[in-house]
């Protein structure tokens, strides 16, 4: 990491990370990152009460060996019959 080590783990704002904006627009940037977050937290909380979801997520992030990538760039199952 660069910096002080009082900068290190420093969280930037949002005027530091975009000089750019001006204002208003750096305040509607903020407000849609809170939004955001928010429904990031709420979907966690749903998920986490969700007495299924560890099953769920094992079957959501398992890997699959039956998808191939077609020359379209598009997902289709791998069949045992080729065309």
């Amino acid at each position: 990491m660069t910096g002080t080590p009082e900068q290190q783990g420093k969280v930037p704002s949002f005027s530091e990370l975009y000089p750019h904006l001006t204002e208003q627009e750096r305040a509607d940037a903020e407000d849609r990152f809170d939004r955001y977050l928010a429904l990031a937290v709420r979907i966690f909380k749903r998920l986490e009460n969700d007495p299924s979801f560890p099953e769920n997520l094992r079957t959501l992030t398992a890997e699959r060996d039956d998808l191939i990538m077609n020359a379209e760039r598009s997902i289709e199952k791998e069949t045992s019959e080729k065309e």
